[in-house]
């Protein structure tokens, strides 16, 4: 049969250019050489061009480049070909009959050249290796292989395993190309240790990594190498190795008492006792030692005897946490093993193990509707994952995120095949398509993820000021620190606020709370409020970090750490702080530092959260001494000079004293304390800080230490009172199902109701001014003047 024959132009095209280029170099006995050339050549093609990303075509154009540099140069007769064409001519023709192509293409053609079931010695073994080495396999350019190869049967199949077999072979699922591309990315020193561990023929490997980090994949990616014979990293004798992953259900299926199950396990430990080519693979190795677990205490006890004593050595993954608890602490099992960690992988290194994924996502719907995911949608779905989902491991979390995205798209698409109108949809995912999804799934706002935060924080500013009147100091103060975080100089690790509102009761602290729940986190659902009041008592702790295990209502009653858990993206706001047990400063700490650990021991992740600890503990006067000590203390002269002058005081006179101006603070009444601080124009925070820590109590040096921003809020003087009016009338208008009274719009009538509220000469909050405003129109509904 003559290949050329059945070949398409361009694919005859890239044979000639492969046999022009051997001759100028002047080889002809090496088969390698040709090889080489031939598939450098059709990695030229545009239909190859196409399929391949361009980093992974330039790295294995990069390597056959470096092959064909290291040939000796020999005699070469113009024509002469030094591989078997024939050899590749049956397998291209029977596959271009089995696709119904009238043609051998240029991808038809590099798919038999990579083909494992098609021989070559080691010299073309080594150019073929270049291609797979950079991800490169037959299965890439065969329409439908992948989904034909997962429809098979790779039960594993020996004499000595019974009629049904045992596990899963994982390395005929590799050679079948269920995995087109190697599922292995960024391993490669840890896939080194562990060839090496097998081949000592006596350990047994323990792959040990957080959910997420790509445990199974890494198995996966020796089974790839073992089937393509990826040279140096396996060694010849390692090509023949089977991997079976087998289950404790695989192990128990068809006994129904405990000698079926004993003579099972026997008949398993004897196949591999006589077969150690044979691996097999546990997904939880520690279930399977666990002896408490009634359900595999057979099992565990059968198979730590024989791996202690190096008659039986296997490969399991696991998590550190069960590693430790299950095969650590017992010291034979740990002699046995010899532990791989995995660590979670950079941004960098997920961008590529995404990408190695593509194929698989793009299956069934997604495929038939011709969805197609770019660079920057990898990108974003790594970035987005890493920075809002701490609590989840790159790359799983990512691959997640984007195969959920692809499964929305193929289904709007559908939608609008049925409904015969797809115009205007594309078929492309972008990295704005990602954001969205996200968003729209988690409602954390993330399509700005890119922008210029600037104008967006300086709009946020206006916001709340607009809707938390009088308090223009904390509000630039709160906003300012989250554009700091906003802009990456702060730890990410750390909250992306840890505030303290100090003021009066009733002035807006829980409502600069709730707008922060609402315009930063754009859900008023994401505001979750903990008085701290109720934990006062000695067992406050408890009930803050929730019920121990064996203690009635463990796990039931809900905690700030399952509410956080459940919805990482939160505004804490912790209520009257002053109030909780000074037994609570610890676990506090932990979460204002981004990471706390509940009483279940699960870790929770704080660092997507804003904290607000509200309190009055101090008065007007107390906050004025803790700022104007604090400038003090900083040396600031010009300000406390400005300071002195606003108090009346000369800073000339020299029988000025510390304890004096500490007396003339304490003759002032809260309004003319709030007045001064307003003149201040800032906190004077340390000395805040001082002050807080000595009232003790919750107010531990640590914790205080751990605040990022005093926000400090006055007292609501006349004008902010008539604005806030003005807003409770309107919303009462509006949802009243009757016409307020007339009078309410005179001015007389706002005077007076603002009056009621200032009476004595109290510190009027919002709430006392409803309240005045109610009593005013229960008044004029009974037909009653005056105050009650």
């Amino acid at each position: 049969m003559n290949l050329g024959d059945f070949l398409t132009s361009s694919a005859n095209e890239s044979l000639q250019l492969a046999l022009a280029a051997g001759h100028a170099h002047a080889k002809a006995a090496s088969q390698r050489t040709h090889l080489s050339y031939l598939l450098a050549k059709l990695l030229d093609d545009q239909s190859v061009r196409a399929k391949l990303p361009e980093p992974v075509r330039v790295r294995a154009q990069a390597a056959l480049a470096e092959q064909v540099l290291a040939l000796p140069q020999e005699d070469h007769r113009k024509g002469e070909l030094s591989f078997d064409l024939e050899a590749l001519a049956g397998p291209a023709v029977e596959t271009m009959g089995n696709l119904g192509s009238p043609r051998v293409t240029p991808l038809l053609f590099l798919a038999t050249c990579l083909s494992p079931s098609i021989a070559m010695d080691a010299e073309s073994e080594r150019a073929r290796g270049c291609l797979r080495i950079a991800g490169i396999t037959a299965e890439m350019f065969l329409p439908g292989a992948t989904e034909r190869a997962r429809r098979q049967d790779f039960t594993f199949r020996s004499q000595g395993l019974g009629n049904d077999g045992l596990g899963t072979d994982i390395t005929a699922m590799a050679r079948a190309g269920v995995w087109p591309t190697c599922p292995l990315v960024g391993m490669e020193r840890q896939l080194e240790n562990l060839v090496v561990v097998l081949n000592s023929m006596r350990y047994s490997a323990a792959i040990v990594g957080e959910p997420g980090v790509g445990k199974s994949a890494f198995i996966r990616g020796l089974a790839w190498h073992i089937v393509h014979r990826t040279r140096p990293l396996i060694p010849p004798d390692m090509d023949s190795w089977t991997l079976v992953r087998i289950e404790a259900a695989d192990i128990l299926k068809g006994t129904s008492g405990r000698g079926d199950l004993e003579g099972r396990i026997k008949e398993m430990l004897a196949f591999f006792a006589r077969n150690p080519t044979v691996i097999p693979f546990f997904e939880e190795v520690h279930k399977l030692l666990d002896t408490d677990d009634t359900s595999s205490r057979a099992v565990a006890t059968a198979l730590k005897v024989p791996m202690a004593e190096e008659r039986f050595r296997c490969v399991g993954v696991t998590t550190d946490r069960e590693y430790a608890r299950f095969i650590a602490s017992d010291d034979a099992m740990n002699s046995r093993f010899r532990k791989i960690l995995l660590p979670e992988p950079g941004e960098e290194e997920a961008c590529r193990i995404v990408a190695g994924t593509k194929d698989d996502l793009l299956r069934g719907k997604a495929a038939q509707q011709g969805v197609s995911i770019t660079d920057d949608a990898i990108r974003t779905a790594v970035r987005v994952t890493s920075v809002y989902q701490k609590s989840d491991r790159l790359p799983r979390k990512a691959i997640n995120l984007l195969g959920e995205t692809v499964a929305e798209k193929a289904y709007r698409l559908s939608i609008a095949d049925a409904a015969n109108s797809p115009a205007g949809l594309s078929t492309v995912i972008t990295g704005k398509d990602v954001a969205r999804f996200f968003s729209n799934v988690t409602s954390i706002p993330v399509d700005d993820l890119n922008d210029d935060r600037s104008a967006y924080y300086t709009a946020l500013e206006a916001r709340l000021k607009n809707r938390v009147r009088g308090q223009r100091i904390a509000i630039e103060s709160v906003t300012r620190h989250l554009a700091l975080h906003a802009s990456g100089l702060v730890d990410k690790r750390r909250p992306r606020g840890r505030l303290l509102f100090l003021g009066p009761p009733g002035v807006g602290k829980t409502e600069l709370a709730t707008a922060l729940a609402e315009e930063v986190m754009r859900d008023s659902g994401s505001l979750v409020t903990v008085n701290m009041a109720e934990y006062t008592k000695e067992d406050s702790l408890n009930k803050f970090m929730g019920a121990s295990p064996g203690y009635v209502g463990f796990g039931q009653t809900p905690t700030i750490y399952s509410k956080v858990m459940m919805r990482s993206y939160s505004v804490v706001v912790l209520d009257e702080f002053e109030k909780a047990a000074p037994e609570l400063a610890n676990p506090l700490i932990s979460m204002l530092d981004g990471r706390g650990e509940d009483s279940q021991g699960r870790m929770v992740d704080f660092s997507q959260c804003i904290f607000v600890m509200t309190s009055n503990a101090l008065t007007q006067k107390e906050v004025l001494k803790g700022v104007v000590l604090g400038r003090i203390q900083v040396g600031d002269a010009a300000e406390v000079t400005r300071v002195l002058k606003g108090m009346g005081v000369d800073s000339s006179e020299t029988s000025f004293t510390m304890p004096g101006l500490i007396e003339r603070i304490e003759r002032l009444d809260d309004a003319a304390a709030g007045s001064l601080l307003d003149q201040l124009g800032g906190t004077g925070e340390e000395g805040l800080r001082a002050h807080l820590t000595s009232l003790g109590g919750i107010w531990t040096a640590p914790l205080v230490d751990r605040i990022d921003r005093i926000a400090l809020f006055r007292s609501l003087d006349k004008t902010v009172l008539h604005e806030i009016l003005e807003r409770m009338i309107d919303a009462r208008r509006a949802a009243s199902a009757r016409p307020l009274p007339a009078e309410i719009d005179s001015p007389g009538s706002r005077d007076a109701i603002i009056g009621w509220a200032t009476t004595d000469g109290a510190g009027t909050s919002a709430r006392r001014l409803e309240r005045s405003l109610l009593r005013w129109l229960s008044d004029k509904v009974l037909g009653v003047a005056g105050p009650c």
